[in-house]
């Protein structure tokens, strides 16, 4: 099971003097065990945001990431 809730993600530019991009604001959803989906959209959409931050490489700024019983984005890192 995966339940996202809340999730935001900004970028800080720190060579253009600390300029920060909000790439994700808000997100939600919700994977039931055993259900398929597809992640689409278009480029720039933020699909590798997400799917970076379900799987811990980046960090999120606001919001939690469920997978089972683990909140990936408040866990200690390994």
């Amino acid at each position: 099971m995966i339940e996202i809730d809340g999730l935001s993600k900004s970028f800080t530019l720190h060579n253009q003097g600390g300029a920060v991009i909000p790439v994700m604001a808000g997100a939600h959803l919700h994977v039931a065990p055993g259900e398929c989906v597809a992640l689409t959209g278009s480029s720039g959409a933020g699909k590798s945001t997400l799917m970076r931050m379900i799987y811990g490489n980046y960090r999120a700024n606001a919001g939690c990431i469920m997978v089972g019983d683990t909140d990936v984005a408040r866990a200690a890192p390994r």
